[in-house]
């Protein structure tokens, strides 16, 4: 497989795919939202991939752009340029060299704009599913030489899932265009014509080898071309296993020699929107090439609908689509009584706050509320990060102080308020409340609980009222959480977060650190977290945390990589980290400035999982329509985004239900169905959908009369037709054989008048209201003359029969305990059935019980299943029904009994 620009392609040849083929020149300026994406390269220079603005301070290109290598650096031309025989072959002797991905330094990052204008960078952010790969040498790594040399690069170790990342700039790009984000997915479907926009060689023949375009400028003109999305990927395709779909577009190249390649990785592919707008949909990611594309190559550009929602909360554009994410809006609400002045004399809860400010997830909200005797707003509603210096620099003594009384509903009323009136807050929104005292309060919760906003509540020191705090949490669904003194307000505050995002966060630990002591922390992260908080609080002096990661990755106050976030003031250090390693964390802390005696120091780790996507679900039946009996395959087509499909159940809407992706069932009784089908991802989430409707009819109409002629005249009736589904709507009569119809009225009888005397066949057609038609023909001879003459039928008519008649109960008699014996008994089944076939069985298996206690071994019945091809009358089946009990069988007093359930079936009634 080949990333587009910077990996090898794995195969015969090994020679990547060059830059657009077969396509346009077009001007630069005309696209002004088109950047190239500059990065330090191993051994100097720098390599140049393609990006789009989203936004004057954001550009969106390829994660495999920003990426590089966390081991092997010394074989970096597996990255960098052509793979040597003799790098192989290191790494085959080695063994134990693997390879990991991590974000490039904002530093080794630059973007060059149409302007000319070269930009440095300030941030650098993968796609979580991109970033977050097993630990370098932890189990479930692959060795280089088979990740790379064997052609299976595998998505879960940061190949093709989610291949995008996002560059903040640090001097906005003033008066470019941008690209537009899409709303909803309906751009990429099948067929839809998709333009893609890259630079560099034209042809598979310029004769630049990979590793010099990989340490220069691609002085290539800027290049279009037109590619279409197909329906979905083939499975023939090389690595179609290893394609997630939901992150992945499936495109194939246009004509022979033509599509995208290396050199055009990160850049845009765009879709024309509903109002006819360029909507950029893709990033130019891979494509598994040996060599330039051709028309049989598929491509495989990354979706930028399925990662919208990731690009906004990092971005901050388009509040409308950030709502319903997994952010939240959270209002802080501070008790500034004149009781704090005791209760928290250093303004730890100012702390607390600013901490919670600093750990916050990115694209989260906070507002700060304080009150006393009234409430006021401290801060409106900021995001973050955006908006954390901001949020940060109100947390000051003029805000946070010890004056007056404890009006606890003002505070509520307040936040409640400032939630309400928020703009582009995410739809989950919540509020702390903290407080060390008893105040005026009258119901303010029923602001919150209304909305579904919940409330969770702090209690600091003795003086509060534990029962009005918990039945304010209560009543909004939040929690309760009493502390002691205000050195655990920081670890608290941090665990709410956790809560609201529906983890469950570790308890605070306390402590006592003397001078030079290092103690140790175990904390367990589980897979699938967006962010871990570890934090401490102490009264004075310095203790100093480090940490590290399950993999052995050192972090401490000096690390300055894109996914940790360390802060450090006063008496508390916190670090945040983002998509962590699952696994054991070890924590040190260290005693660097500690008074003799020891300095107390409360510990907190607590956990953001990433919000789970519920599964999607497409199901498809094989049939819509037909006679009864009527088989049909259901085909669920469930997917899920992160993660896995465990379980699809399908209630068939006749009473019966199935399991599985693909089930079939038979429906026998005549109507419309719906079914339903419910698949079940490994986070527990659901998904129901209803299937297309089946309609099965009773089966074909049939058509029949009689004759009576009165010399020339016959009357017919045709009331012995019917049709199964109900009333016949035609009645068609072909009196002379001439092949038109005579007669036609929606009642069976008519009567026609013969020219002269002979020998006329005639004949009748039947209409059902389903429109199915039904035939028969009839013989007859009329004379001129006085005489009547009828024609008769005699005969008679079985009806539908099915019958089966048991023998009396089956006594087994006496159980002897701690025997080991096989009971039997035998009776009869009386079988009697008109159908074509038959099939006599037994449901199980059963098992006999004695209140609850219940024997280990079925029931056993033998003689069935019986089957009969033929109708049967009275035909009785001997049964011998046995239960065996083994000489360990635990038998309580008493009578055992099981009711057995016989069936009688037929497939042609």
């Amino acid at each position: 497989m080949a990333l587009a620009v910077c990996a090898v392609a794995i195969g015969a040849s090994g020679k990547p795919a060059e830059a657009i083929y077969n396509g346009q020149v077009v001007a630069w300026s005309s696209n002004s939202q088109l950047v190239k994406v500059h990065k330090a390269a191993s051994g100097g220079g720098y390599y140049s991939c393609g990006g789009a603005l989203i936004d004057d301070s954001w550009v969106l290109t390829a994660a495999h752009c920003v990426t590089e290598t966390t081991d092997v650096y010394g074989c970096a031309q597996l990255l960098w340029g052509n793979p040597t025989d003799s790098c192989y072959a290191l790494i085959e002797r080695a063994g134990n060299l693997y390879l990991g991905w991590r974000a490039s330094k904002a530093s080794d990052m630059s973007v060059l704009t149409s302007s000319g204008g070269t930009l440095d960078v300030a941030q650098v952010s993968v796609y979580n599913a991109y970033a977050q790969t097993t630990p370098v040498g932890a189990p479930g790594w692959k060795p280089l030489s088979c990740a790379w040399k064997c052609g299976k690069l595998d998505p879960e170790h940061g190949s093709v899932w989610g291949d995008v990342a996002l560059l903040r700039l640090k001097t906005p790009a003033r008066g470019l265009a941008h690209s537009r984000l899409p709303s909803s997915s309906a751009l990429i479907s099948g067929g839809r014509a998709m333009t893609a926009f890259g630079w560099g060689d034209t042809d598979s023949g310029s004769g630049n080898s990979q590793s010099s375009d990989l340490r220069s400028t691609r002085p290539g003109s800027l290049q279009l071309t037109d590619i279409p999305t197909m329906p979905g990927c083939n499975p023939d395709w090389p690595y179609s296993s290893q394609i997630a779909p939901s992150t992945v577009l499936c495109t194939r190249s246009p004509s022979a020699n033509g599509g995208t390649g290396k050199g055009d990785s990160g850049g845009p592919l765009y879709a024309t929107d509903a109002d006819g707008q360029p909507t950029q949909v893709g990033v130019v990611s891979f494509a598994p090439l040996t060599g330039f594309p051709t028309a049989s190559d598929p491509q495989h550009p990354a979706s930028v609908p399925a990662m919208v929602k990731w690009i906004r909360s990092k971005t901050g554009l388009g509040g409308d689509v950030i709502s319903g994410s997994d952010n939240v809006a959270t209002a802080l609400i501070i008790d500034n009584s004149g009781s704090m002045s005791s209760n928290d004399p250093s303004a730890l809860r100012g702390q607390a706050a600013r901490s919670y400010i600093t750990t916050g997830v990115d694209g989260d909200h906070v507002g700060i509320i304080g009150f006393e005797d009234s409430a006021r707003q401290i801060s409106p509603m900021r995001q973050l990060p955006s908006g954390r210096d901001a949020l940060l620099g109100t947390l000051t003594s003029a805000n946070i102080y010890a004056g007056g009384g404890t009006n606890i509903g003002a505070g509520m009323s307040s936040a409640c308020t400032l939630l309400q009136n928020g703009t582009g807050l995410p739809q989950r929104r919540a509020a702390i409340l903290l407080t060390d005292g008893v105040g005026s309060y009258s119901n303010q919760a029923s602001c919150f609980s209304s909305r579904g906003w919940k409330v969770f509540t702090v209690g600091l020191g003795s003086g509060v009222s534990a029962s009005l705090l918990t039945s304010i949490a209560n009543d909004t669904g939040g929690t309760y959480q009493p502390v002691p003194t205000a050195a655990n307000l920081q670890c608290e505050f941090q665990k709410i977060r956790a809560q609201i995002a529906g983890a469950t966060p570790n308890p605070c630990a306390s402590d006592t650190i003397r001078a030079g002591q290092t103690i140790q922390k175990l904390v367990q992260v589980a897979k699938r977290t967006a962010q871990a908080v570890f934090s401490t609080s102490w009264p004075g002096s310095d203790i100093v945390m480090t940490l590290e990661s399950p993999s052995g990755r050192q972090i401490t106050r000096t690390t300055e990589d894109w996914d940790v976030t360390h802060a450090v003031s006063g008496t508390q250090e916190s670090y945040v980290v983002k998509v962590p390693e699952s696994g054991e964390w070890k924590v040190s802390l260290y005693g660097a400035d500690v008074e003799p005696q020891g300095e107390p120091v409360v510990f907190g780790a607590s956990a953001v999982p990433f919000e789970n996507e519920t599964p999607t679900i497409t199901p498809t039946v094989s049939s819509q329509t037909g006679a009864s009996p009527v088989q049909v395959t259901f085909t669920a087509n469930a997917a899920d985004s992160d993660g896995s499909v465990v379980d699809v159940a399908w209630d068939f809407g006749d009473g019966s239900a199935g399991r599985g992706e693909a089930v079939t069932h038979t429906y026998t009784t005549p109507g419309t169905f719906t079914a339903s089908a419910t698949a079940a991802d490994d986070q527990g989430e659901t998904t129901t959908v209803v299937a297309p409707a089946v309609t099965v009819t009773g089966g074909a109409p049939s058509a029949s009369f009689t004759a009576t002629d009165r010399g020339l005249t016959v009357d017919v009736d045709a009331s012995a037709s019917g049709d199964p589904d109900g009333p016949l709507v035609r009645y068609g009569w072909d009196f002379d054989s001439d092949g038109t119809v005579d007669a036609e009225s929606a009642t069976p009888r008519a009567s026609f008048t013969y020219p002269s005397a002979g020998e006329y066949t005639i004949t009748l057609a039947v209409e059902s209201g389903q429109g199915e038609l039904a035939t028969t023909i009839h013989e007859i001879e009329v004379e001129q003359n006085a005489e009547t003459r009828t024609n008769g039928t005699v005969g008679g008519t079985v009806p539908a029969t099915l019958s089966l008649t048991l023998g009396g109960p089956v006594a087994l008699g006496t159980f002897a305990a701690g025997v080991p014996r096989t009971y039997t008994a035998t009776t009869t089944a009386n079988v009697v059935s008109s159908a074509g076939d038959a099939t006599l069985t037994v449901a199980g298996p059963v098992r006999l019980t004695n209140g609850p206690f219940t024997f280990a071994s079925p029931v056993e019945v033998s003689g069935v299943p019986r089957s009969w091809d033929a109708p049967v009358s009275n035909d009785p089946v001997p049964l011998t029904v046995s239960q065996t009990i083994s000489a360990n069988e635990p038998l309580r007093t008493g009578p055992y009994s099981a009711a057995l359930t016989f069936t009688l079936s037929t497939t042609t009634p």
